[in-house]
Parts: structure tokens; sequence; C-alpha cells
């Protein structure tokens, strides 16, 4: 196992690079940075933050979008940790607010509590509990299948996506815009998802198990908790953080906030960046700020 991570994790950002403080924007499972586009056209980084202005860096994280080549080795929590903090080191940035989705949540987890003095706020979207066999379970269809396929073309990838349970009466504009970007073509004109299936399933064998619930009591620096409200099995019924989990991580965490997202999903609740999330990151980012 390596002691360091990559340095070579491509990133996207947004905002201005000389500001003093930063978020650091971490994707979900089969997710790119661009997962986090709309959240921060809407956020509007420079000038709508009151008190302060904030740079947003999103990484691909290893074998996702353009950090794709980045496959090599093993992939699971610990390992992608040991990436963000050596982007952390080559981005000159002390400390930084870890705002992360699914497994990225997971991750921020880890971070927060392995290495505190790198992380001043948390921001855990939909995620940051551990991955039972009942929430396994709710990955595949929704993930891992797509990522097995190849397409006649973009607009047929898009098709297929929209037509998943998940995405059935709630796709938008943005859900379209993102996943427009999730598939690329290869010389004989087939299109496949630019995920690395094996890094994926890597990922999400690790995840299984993997014990977060331990660290929530670790976890110091002010947290921002978002959680859907609409499951992917049934309006009630599967949800990657169950309610429950959420109330038991809002209560073990000490300086913890828990927002409910109403009418949104573990997709939507991001790639879609409804009001709710807006204004609730911005707030938690200006009380930071103060």
């Amino acid at each position: 196992m390596a002691d360091t991570g990559s340095t070579d994790l491509k990133t996207v950002e947004w905002g201005d690079a000389g500001v003093s403080r930063t978020a650091l924007l971490v994707h979900g499972l089969t997710g790119r940075a661009e997962a986090f586009e709309a959240l921060a056209e809407k956020m509007a980084p420079a000038t709508g933050v009151p008190g302060s202005s904030w740079r947003l860096l999103a990484p691909n994280l290893r074998g996702r979008g353009a950090s794709r080549e980045v496959a090599g080795g093993e992939a699971g929590i610990p390992e992608h940790t040991r990436d963000l903090l050596a982007l952390l080191d080559r981005e000159r940035l002390d400390r930084v607010v870890f705002v992360g989705h699914s497994l990225g949540a997971m991750i921020g987890v880890y971070l927060a509590a392995e290495h505190p003095e790198r992380v001043s706020g948390l921001v855990l979207i939909d995620g940051g509990a551990d991955v039972t066999d009942e929430i396994d379970a709710l990955i595949s269809p929704s993930s891992i299948e797509r990522l097995e396929r190849t397409y006649s073309s973009r607009e047929a990838y898009i098709e297929h996506v929209k037509n998943l349970p998940a995405f059935k009466g709630r796709w938008d504009e943005h859900l379209e815009h993102y996943f427009a970007g999730d598939v690329k073509p290869d010389d004989a004109g087939e299109w496949h998802p630019v995920a690395d299936l094996e890094t994926v399933r890597d990922d999400r064998e690790k995840m299984r198990g993997f014990p977060l619930l331990e660290l929530w009591s670790r976890i110091e620096c002010p947290t921002l908790i978002l959680l859907s409200t609409v499951g992917l099995a049934g309006p009630e019924e599967g949800f990657v953080l169950p309610p429950r989990e959420a109330r038991r991580m809002h209560e073990t965490i000490f300086d913890s906030t828990l927002v409910k997202v109403e009418n949104t999903n573990h997709f939507d609740i991001l790639y879609s960046a409804p009001e709710a999330t807006v204004d609730a990151i911005r707030a938690f980012l200006a009380q930071l700020s103060g």
C-alpha cells in the first residue's frame, strides 16, 4: 500500500484562485468533478457568499472523469484520502472546507477524523454513514450497471439514464447537462462511460462495511449534513443515507446541523442543486467566514 497519494488528480474550479478560503468538492462513486457545476454556478462563489469570496476546487477521483488514467494501484477510502492530501499539498492548501457527496461524504468523514488539522468545515451531502448490504443493493441499478454497457450514441446513453427508476419524473436540464458529459466515443463509434469500471468496482467492494460510524465522534469541525427525502426504491424507501442514520450522525457529531432537502433524491440533491441545497451550503460557508 502506497504511503503517499497521487499528485496527478485533474481538477475543475470556480471562483477566485487568489482568495484565502477554499472548499474542496468531492464527488460520489461514479461521479466526476462536474457533479458540482450546477451548485457552483448557483452559488456564485466570488460574490454569492455573504462576507467573503471562495474558491471551489473539485477533483476527479482516480479512475473518474479527467483522472480516468490515474487508476493504478488500489482504490478505497484511505487511498482516495491520500490522493486528496497530496492534492492539497500540491495546491499549497493547509486547510479546506470539505464538501462531499455520497462516496465523497464517506471520504470526508474519514479525512476529518484522521486529519482534523486539514479540515475547517465539513459538508456531507446524502452520505457519510456505513454502507450496509441493503444500501449496497441500491448502488448497482443506478450506477454499476450503466457503466457495464456500451451505447450507440451520447443520446442513447442519456435516454438510458433518463429512464432509470431514480430519474423517472425528476429529469431536468441540470441532469441532462451533467450526464451528457458522462460518456465518450471510441474509435469504432461506440460510446463508453468515462469512469473506469474496475476502479469503481474496487471502491464499491471496499465501501461495504467500512467503519465510518465509529469516526463520527472524532469529528471536531463544524459539520452540515444534507439529507434527501425521496428514496431510490420508492418515495419512502431506498435511502443511501437512511434518515435514522442521519439523525444519529447529527446527535454524535458535536457541532453539526441537519437539513432535510425536501423533494430530492440521492442524485438531484446535488446534480440539480435545488435552492435548499444552495442556500444551506451558502449559509454554512458564510458562517465559517465570520
